[in-house]
């Protein structure tokens, strides 16, 4: 609910979504802009997020994650982060936005990624990245998890598409 009247109340056509833990590098918004000038078809963008802590755990939910995103795309099927994700405003309301997937974890974000796929082209760049604390975004989307349940199999039956 709250990205969905963030991104409804947002002035300008290219929307960046992020986390409140994550950090950037410092040509990070500007390497979106490019993407976004260098293709005015490219309805979203999304980078990868890199941990900011260096253990094992950490490296293997990272690596993990690449993996689970690299597979998804070889089979074409769009996976952005809600962590790392950029799209257009106007094809965000052509998707018809979070509604219907709005609060429901990481559900919202796969619900996000296939819709705007739909309405234009998607891109992944891998040297788009950001970095967040493994740990601490690990027990939060954790939590989250089982509220996604109820709406992903709605989604998987086509409800919420």
């Amino acid at each position: 609910m709250v990205r969905q009247v963030g991104t409804e109340a947002a002035a300008g056509e290219i929307v960046v979504s992020t986390d409140a833990d994550c950090t950037f590098p410092v040509d990070w918004l500007e390497k979106i802009e490019r993407h976004f000038t260098a293709n005015p078809r490219l309805a979203a963008l999304g980078g990868t997020v890199r941990n900011s802590t260096r253990d094992q755990w950490s490296d293997f939910i990272c690596g993990f994650g690449f993996w689970w995103r690299s597979y998804l795309a070889g089979w074409g099927i769009p996976y952005f982060l809600g962590a790392n994700t950029s799209f257009r405003k106007s094809a965000f309301v052509l998707a018809g936005g979070y509604k219907g997937a709005a609060g429901s974890g990481p559900v919202e974000e796969w619900i996000l990624s296939f819709r705007l796929s739909r309405v234009g082209e998607w891109m992944w760049d891998d040297e788009l990245y950001c970095f967040t604390v493994v740990p601490e975004c690990w027990k939060l989307y954790t939590a989250a998890l089982p509220l996604s349940v109820s709406p992903l199999a709605l989604w998987t039956a086509g409800a919420l598409l």
